[in-house]
């Protein structure tokens, strides 16, 4: 068995999930990335949106974190999401250790699961709880197939192509704390409906924790808030 697996070793080195460089430890990252990658600055990682108490991401979507997440998202780089979820746990148990009755995660329609053949934000959520010792709970169906939220130019085409998307499954949620997972946060638009939907039902609090967010957003949400759009009330 030993020899099989230095075989594997020789032939298929361990290699960081950012840069490719080969590692001599099986840690997914090497210490070049760790110390160099868009990392938000820990008073900027917080972001505010509809329906959501807070919001949380760690990385900017930028440069090798967005190469990552592609390879992640649409090249079967599963293992991912183990890393991803690493890096994650620090922001979970600064903000919401203790605070969390429930862990879900933004979930993809069946059609996109069958091309796929996994949900990254499922995955995410699987990962983290197996770190923080909770147990990832399906809260939310995706309805239907929409356009993927990249393919929208505007604000209001993006809200527009969530809605009704989502609803709930049985589980029950009256009075509970919802950490919401998702993998990357552009204007807010889905983890949004996806937070709506949630409050409905009974959640009393949600918040989100992805991975990455992407830089200009900010800039998207800070327009938002001087014309009311977050202003919305459950």
């Amino acid at each position: 068995m030993k020899f099989f697996k230095n075989l594997l070793q020789i032939l298929y080195p361990p290699r960081c999930a950012f840069c490719h460089r080969i590692l001599e430890h099986d840690d997914q990252i090497c210490s070049h990335c760790s110390a160099s990658l868009p990392y938000r600055p820990k008073q900027k990682r917080t972001s505010k949106f509809p329906y959501i108490d807070t919001c949380i991401t760690p990385m900017y979507y930028e440069g090798l974190v967005r190469d990552a997440m592609l390879r992640y998202k649409f090249y079967r780089v599963r293992g991912n999401a183990d890393l991803f979820a690493r890096m994650m746990l620090e922001c979970f148990r600064q903000e919401f250790f203790g605070k969390i009755d429930v862990i879900t995660w933004v979930p993809v329609s069946r059609r996109r699961l069958r091309k796929r053949g996994y949900d990254q934000s499922q995955l995410l959520a699987e990962a983290l709880c197996k770190l923080s010792g909770h147990t990832p709970v399906k809260t939310l169906v995706k309805t239907r197939h929409n356009n993927p939220q990249s393919r929208q130019k505007t604000h209001a085409g993006r809200r527009a192509n969530v809605i009704g998307a989502y609803r709930v499954t049985d589980v029950p949620l009256k009075g509970k704390s919802v950490l919401l997972i998702d993998d990357i946060v552009t204007t807010g638009s889905t983890i949004s409906e996806c937070a709506h939907v949630l409050r409905v039902a009974g959640a009393e609090k949600v918040f989100v924790l992805a991975f990455a967010k992407t830089p200009e957003s900010q800039k998207k949400i800070e327009s938002y808030q001087k014309s009311g759009i977050m202003n919305i009330g459950v």
